[in-house]
């Protein structure tokens, strides 16, 4: 029957409402038939900034409450702190001390062999000095020391006590205490492309910021002299006693040495030099050997393995439990056993296939048979040929084990030969050079050493001293709560995006495109809650045929039509990855667009665990189903029954089975498909999930194709997806994919969906373009005796 005509009224419009002459290419039997609709490239990548304005308005709350809270905590905070002043010392470091003595004279303490400022290393190590803690202790005495005016009192007390209030400076231990309080306030920095550091102090204090940052440039200039000072005067010291005994030490190195090259013939370091040669050729020798001695263990398992593989018999098949796969890796990798075993396995899958078609005396299979035999005699040949030469090369690896071992043995005993001569011979050299060295350095900085002492020289000067801080720095509030605002708005959009992309359901025509590899067929939209007195929820469509769900309805019915219009299919199964996703909504709605085209079409409940469709059509529970069919009760047609919907019938699912997969498995479910499919023109399976039985992928093997329905925000990606593997590892014919419960309000707001619809009265009224505004009217549906209320449509104007 063509799904485009009813034998009652003639040629009819397309679920589009449009309507499709003979030879169109949208019509059926046509060369050309369009599949469903599908976007662009470039469409399906533009970017639509409504979709972000529609991310945060879907959490807007939460975007507020962050952007709200954020500032407030922070103004509140920011507002109670007092005012924060800072001041800053700088002092000048010359590259070096003043050279009185001359520019041959060099200090006594250089802690770089060049110009040490210019280093950053030197540069960063009196950073770490200045801001260590027994520089804070050296401060925090000298500020104890110092004497200033009480602001509150007038009275004078020590600089330290002013600074901290909790600090005695009687107590040794409590000015220990503010140690760590003063390395807080210190800063330190270098100035650009200059010698000037400059020592930065902050504090709530304005005239202690300045006297900090002063007592911290003086302790720091009082330490660096006293220190070169000190050291220089140790130096001197150690210098005068040391050099004598270093004279009379190198002396004495220098004849044993000078001895013990004599009583064993050394020239000059020669001994080195053998000692080298021979440790290399040692290396050598090892390295050989260990690389012989790996070959041998990888060999050794294959050689005793030899008896056994030459021996065994030839697979007769490429399975994972051949026979063959227990030999050494070395025959396993072998390329021409690999391609001998690769044309094994095509023989007898050439011999399986004609014995599929031919009894096993046949010429052909006999044929076949003998060619097995043949490759079966060449891999055995293969596999004797290659055990020999495996054979030959572990014996050739053995020899050569033995010669790399005599030579290693030749060249250990001659490195111990020379390590008793070396041993000595480098200690005495070493004891020489140890004392050469420091003598050199030694010798003449005695003099030197003594005129450094007395010259007070350094090479950190002050540069301005610092000043009381006329105005404060901070805090700034209004920065830190424009900060605060500018990190809120930024946390709220992250947050709702990642809310957003934490959510791994599907929502949109996007998501099910972006996961599923078959076609799009059409959405559901949500069908709204009806009073009791309007029937079922699952046949809205039959009471609001004009609505905007029964439209989408025709256009997933179209959609099928297009997929294969020379041949259509007849049976359909429509299927879910996981519960409670309108799989039988969809189910009922789509037989009952199938049937206002006219066409025959039968509504099967094969949900043998939870049975839905008897309470949506009345039918009395335990009625004769498709399991007393099964069961040879009744016949198939027998069990049939009619609805008040014109072409649309039902089979209900009968009594409970205890082992519903066990039934939709055997011979006699398949021909009742075959009979019912012959008596009407669509059959539509309404099966359970994929994700919690298998009971759907049973029913994918016995029906012409499958629909995959998914709910809005309900379906995960994953979920769906596994359920899609599960249908194509087991070939089943997809005919595309369905989404379910789509809220067409909200995605109009962020998407543009074309579908309006307006309240009336607390009831949902449907409109849409179209020139018919007739008020039509249908009666429930339902199946036994007993009034069925009437339905009518009322229509937007």
């Amino acid at each position: 029957m063509d799904p485009f005509t009813n034998p009652k009224s003639g040629p009819q419009n397309n679920a589009l409402g449009l309507y499709v002459p003979p030879g169109h290419p949208g019509r059926p039997g046509t060369a050309l038939a369009p599949g469903p609709a599908t976007r662009s490239a470039p469409e399906a990548a533009a970017f639509d900034p409504k979709i972000i304005l529609h991310i945060i308005l879907k959490r807007l709350w939460l975007f507020l409450a962050i952007v709200a809270i954020g500032p407030t905590v922070t103004w509140l905070y920011v507002r109670k702190l007092p005012p924060e002043y800072q001041t800053a010392a700088s002092l000048v470091v010359d590259n070096s001390t003043p050279q009185v003595l001359g520019s041959q004279f060099r200090d006594i303490v250089d802690y770089e062999s060049g110009s040490w400022w210019s280093t950053r290393e030197y540069l960063e190590t009196q950073f770490q000095i200045i801001r260590s803690r027994t520089m804070a202790l050296d401060v925090a005495s000298r500020l104890c020391a110092r004497e200033t005016t009480d602001p509150k009192t007038g009275a004078k007390m020590p600089s330290l006590q002013r600074l901290f209030a909790h600090i005695d400076c009687g107590d040794k231990k409590s000015v220990e205490r503010a140690a760590p309080s003063l390395q807080g306030m210190i800063t330190v920095a270098l100035g650009r492309d200059s010698r000037v550091v400059l020592l930065t102090v902050d504090g709530l204090d304005a005239e202690m910021v300045a006297a900090v940052a002063n007592t911290y440039a003086q302790t720091y200039i009082s330490r660096n002299l006293q220190q070169r000072l000190e050291a220089s005067g140790k130096a001197a010291g150690w210098l005068g006693s040391e050099f004598s005994s270093l004279q009379e030490q190198l002396t004495e190195a220098e004849e044993r040495l000078a001895r013990f090259k004599a009583e064993n013939n050394i020239i000059f370091a020669n001994i080195d030099d053998q000692q080298v040669d021979v440790m290399r050729r040692r290396r050598r020798y090892t390295e050989e050997l260990d690389a012989v001695r790996l070959k041998v263990i990888a060999l050794r398992p294959a050689v005793e393995q030899f008896g056994h593989a030459a021996d065994r018999e030839v697979p007769t098949s490429t399975a994972e439990d051949d026979p063959l796969s227990d030999l050494p890796p070395v025959l396993q990798d072998s390329e021409n056993i690999q391609k001998m075993k690769q044309r094994l396995g095509e023989a007898e899958e050439k011999k399986n296939e004609l014995t599929s078609k031919y009894l096993d005396d046949h010429p052909l299979v006999q044929q076949q048979e003998r060619r097995l035999q043949s490759i079966r005699l060449e891999l055995r040949k293969e596999i004797r040929l290659a055990t020999k030469n495996i054979q030959a090369e572990y014996e050739r690896l053995l020899r050569q084990e033995q010669d790399l071992r005599k030579s290693v043995e030749d060249a250990n005993r001659e490195a111990r030969d020379l390590e008793g001569k070396s041993i000595r011979y480098n200690q005495l050299r070493r004891d020489y050079e140890r004392l050469r060295r420091p003598t050199e350095a030694v010798g003449g900085r005695e003099t030197e050493s003594e005129l450094a002492a007395r010259l007070p020289n350094n090479n950190v000067r002050l540069l301005d001293a610092a000043l009381p801080p006329g105005a404060p720095i901070g805090p700034n509030r209004r920065l830190a709560v424009f900060t605060a605002l500018v990190v809120a708005l930024i946390m709220g959009i992250a947050l709702a995006f990642l809310l957003e992309v934490l959510d791994a359901t599907v929502k949109t025509q996007d998501d099910m495109e972006r996961v599923l590899q078959i076609p799009y067929l059409g959405m559901i939209p949500h069908m709204p809650d009806t009073p009791g007195d309007e029937g079922p929820k699952d046949l809205f469509i039959a009471r609001h045929p004009k609505s905007t769900v029964a439209e989408c309805c025709r256009v997933i019915r179209t959609n099928l039509l297009f997929m294969s219009p020379d041949k259509p299919a007849r049976t359909l199964l429509v299927t879910s990855a996981g519960p409670q996703e309108g799989k039988s909504m969809s189910s009922i709605s789509l037989a009952l667009s199938m049937a206002q085209s006219g066409s025959r079409v039968l509504l099967v409940d094969t949900d043998m665990r939870r049975p839905r469709l008897h309470k949506v059509f009345k039918v009395p529970s335990g009625s004769p189903g498709l399991t007393s069919v099964i069961a040879g009760t009744v016949t198939a047609l027998e069990a049939v029954r009619t609805t008040s919907v014109e072409n649309l019938f039902l089979l209900t699912c009968g009594p409970m089975p205890p082992n519903p997969a066990e039934l939709l498995q055997t011979e006699r479910f398949r021909h009742i498909v075959q009979e019912l499919a012959q008596a009407f023109d669509k059959v539509v399976f309404d099966s359970p999930p994929i994700g919690a039985v298998t009971d759907a992928l049973v029913l994918s093997q016995v029906t012409d194709g499958v629909v995959l329905v998914a709910k809005s925000h309900k379906t995960s990606r994953d979920m769906l997806r596994r359920a899609e593997r599960q249908l194509r590892d087991l070939s089943a014919t997809m005919f595309g994919a369905v989404l379910n419960d789509l809220d067409l309000e909200s995605r109009r707001k962020g998407y543009g969906y074309p579908y309006y619809y307006y309240y009336k009265s607390g009831s949902y009224r449907y409109g849409y373009y179209t020139a018919d505004n007739d008020k039509d009217a249908e009666t429930a549906i339902g199946d036994g005796p007993g009034p069925t209320p009437e339905l009518t449509i009322e229509e937007s104007p």
